[in-house]
């Protein structure tokens, strides 16, 4: 049998897990955020580096930036699947947890139900009224007439 104090404990782990987990996949994807973005930047600000006033502004190229956006579509999915699957695992220790506690409360019920039936008695010894035999009925005499 379980006790409260195991499934509280059980969720308590479950969830820091998942918060620890959560907060490491947004940790490291704001990471990455932060170094294509600035890739991104570099590119642009690149461009336009030899950019003069009164000139024509320069063709500019996407074929960089394209780039940086599939690699931030990427790390977008990695993210979500390691999400996905800190998720999973979280719900299969919410699930046994319960589950748990479930079966816990299944015994106690089973044992209550044996505690509280009512005991069958067994007869000690036989009532001493089923021990003697029937007796005959009397017969009341009756004055008889006499005419």
């Amino acid at each position: 049998m379980t006790y409260p104090f195991d499934q509280i404990s059980s969720l308590g782990k479950a969830n820091g897990q998942f918060a620890a987990t959560l907060a490491q996949v947004a940790r490291e994807s704001g990471e990455t955020y932060v170094k294509v973005s600035g890739k991104a930047a570099s590119t642009i600000f690149d461009q336009f580096k030899e950019f003069k006033p009164g000139t024509s502004a320069p063709a500019f190229k996407s074929g960089e930036l394209t780039g940086l956006l599939g690699e931030i579509e990427k790390r977008h999915e990695e993210a979500s699947a390691r999400i996905r699957s800190a998720f999973e695992d979280w719900q299969g220790a919410v699930k046994d947890a319960f589950s748990q506690a479930s079966q816990g409360q299944q015994a106690f019920t089973e044992k209550l139900t044996v505690w509280f039936q009512p005991v069958v008695k067994t007869p000690a010894a036989p009532d001493k009224a089923a021990e003697e035999p029937a007796s005959t009925p009397r017969t009341t005499a009756k004055p008889k007439d006499t005419a």
